[in-house]
């Protein structure tokens, strides 16, 4: 129950302090996120503890650890979440193939989940596989540690003017 005569700093102090350390992260990721130029700083990649590994004129490959807060009931990666790494993935190489004054936007993505997201760190790859006036094809794999096969995607991004 929200005490009304309590000053709104103060209930977010005392909300903030009951957090445990997983739950604190989350709220920073949303704090920071609402703070930040969108286009340098995204909740899910900060959430997610998305990092940038390697990035190529036609390839990246980017690195999540496996914690809790991307779990599914069962305590493994959810499909969800994998896509949205996959697609997170594709999209930072599809923005570094596009024209200053352009952007891509997904089109369409197709995954397939081949085993369970379990392990302790997740390693997405992606490439491209075509490049044209206003579309761009990409795959991505994304393995664990152990290098198994947990999804497969491909996607396509449809290519914007910045005068949309």
């Amino acid at each position: 129950m929200i005490d009304k005569q309590v000053p709104f700093f103060k209930l977010v102090t005392q909300y903030m302090n009951s957090l445990n350390p997983s739950e604190k992260k989350v709220m920073g990721a949303f704090i920071q996120t609402l703070r930040a130029d969108h286009k340098e700083y995204l909740l899910l990649k900060e959430l997610f503890g998305f990092r940038l590994v390697e990035l190529t004129e036609k390839s990246i490959i980017a690195s999540v650890p496996v914690q809790p807060i991307i779990f599914n009931g069962m305590s493994m990666v959810s499909g969800g979440v994998l896509a949205a790494l996959a697609d997170t993935t594709m999209g930072e190489l599809a923005a570094q193939i596009v024209n200053e004054n352009q952007f891509a936007v997904t089109m369409d993505l197709s995954i397939n989940f081949i085993a369970p997201g379990q392990g302790e760190r997740l390693n997405i790859s992606a490439k491209t596989i075509h490049i044209g006036k206003e579309t761009l094809v990409m795959d991505c794999e994304i393995v664990n540690e152990q290098k198994n096969l947990i999804a497969r995607a491909v996607a396509t991004f449809f290519i914007l003017s910045q005068e949309h």
